[in-house]
């Protein structure tokens, strides 16, 4: 029953963060276009740095697969749990 009743926070708590995820990526990208104005403003413009940052944005932003897999995953689990058992 316990196994149960995680599962079901577990999708609740994907629920969640689906829920939440546009307002985070638009925070990250408000983040992003600070740092760079404040690169680009003083001069001193390391393209590595700035190709860093992307990186950086572009992998925390990028979460539809964890959240397609958690899915995947928490739907199976509940699937089996309710399935009557044949002894």
């Amino acid at each position: 029953m316990i196994y149960l009743k995680n599962l079901i926070l577990c999708k609740e708590q994907a629920n969640y963060i689906l829920k939440k995820a546009p307002e985070l990526i638009e925070d990250y990208k408000n983040k992003l276009e600070t740092k760079s104005k404040r690169l680009l403003i003083s001069n001193n413009i390391d393209e590595n740095r700035i190709l860093t940052e992307v990186a950086v944005y572009a992998d925390k932003v990028c979460i539809d697969e964890e959240l397609t897999l958690d899915w995947i995953v928490i739907s199976k689990l509940l699937r089996l749990s309710l399935k009557p058992v044949v002894v």
